[in-house]
């Protein structure tokens, strides 16, 4: 299920490794007009648990929250499941990824994404031309990852 949108801005997923970067809320908000940003629940809750599990306190985890409602108007929050179809093709083309990075990498193609933003070194290391074409498969567009 390809999920089609007639707005022609370029479509940006983020994943949970950039929503630990201001810049990536700056983007968010000064960009808006020329993208459409897509944050998943996955992204969220990866983003939510390292503010606990990296020995921050729970203030930053609530500075967090605070900074996901400021922003909620900017970023369209998107579900990952219904991508089973799109995350069995990824996981059999880049194997070695981990169960989260697949998630993000499917959900991404499915919502026919131009941009990736990731600071993870997992996905920015897949080979750009395996992406574009299995992406172009999928869902008609060559995705491109993009480290911050």
């Amino acid at each position: 299920m390809v999920v089609k949108n007639p707005d022609t801005r370029q479509r940006w997923y983020y994943d949970a490794c950039v929503l630990d970067h201001e810049k990536s809320y700056h983007e968010i908000v000064n960009k808006n007009d020329l993208r459409i940003n897509y944050v998943s629940h996955l992204s969220i809750g990866e983003a939510y648990g390292n503010c606990l599990r990296k020995g921050k306190d729970e203030n930053q985890a609530a500075a967090f929250i605070n900074l996901i409602n400021t922003v909620k108007k900017y970023i369209n929050i998107i579900g990952n499941d219904g991508r089973s179809e799109y995350f069995n093709k990824v996981r059999t083309k880049f194997s070695h990824l981990d169960l989260c990075d697949t998630v993000h990498l499917s959900t991404a193609i499915s919502y026919s994404c131009d941009i990736l933003l990731t600071n993870d070194c997992h996905l920015s290391g897949l080979d750009a031309k395996e992406i574009k074409e299995l992406s172009e498969e999928l869902s008609g567009k060559k995705l491109i990852i993009k480290k911050i």
